[in-house]
């Protein structure tokens, strides 16, 4: 039996969805505890948020660079509010960087 090739969505979940994400004050949650992922496109990861503040924070930890002594707003990923709780993230193509 061959193994399911994994879709550039699967590769975001498996990227993002153990990352900690900082909520209400809690640091000590994974992003994938406050989302929950749905099957859609194969090069968008599609999921459905909690909280409408997971959203900045998703940006936050995907898209800010820091260091001992600074903090850089790097776009690595689009992340699109398509409706209500319902959230579309894509890697930003590395040429265009």
């Amino acid at each position: 039996m061959t193994e399911k090739k994994k879709t550039e969505a699967d590769l975001l979940w498996d990227e993002i969805s153990n990352k900690q994400i900082s909520l209400f004050g809690s640091p000590t949650q994974k992003a994938g505890e406050v989302m929950e992922r749905l099957e859609a496109l194969p090069d968008t990861l599609t999921v459905r948020v909690k909280y409408p503040a997971v959203i900045a924070a998703l940006d936050d930890i995907l898209n800010v660079q820091r260091s001992n002594t600074s903090e850089k707003r790097v776009e690595l990923f689009n992340i699109v509010q398509a409706q209500t709780g319902l959230v579309m993230i894509t890697r930003v193509n590395p040429n265009k960087i």
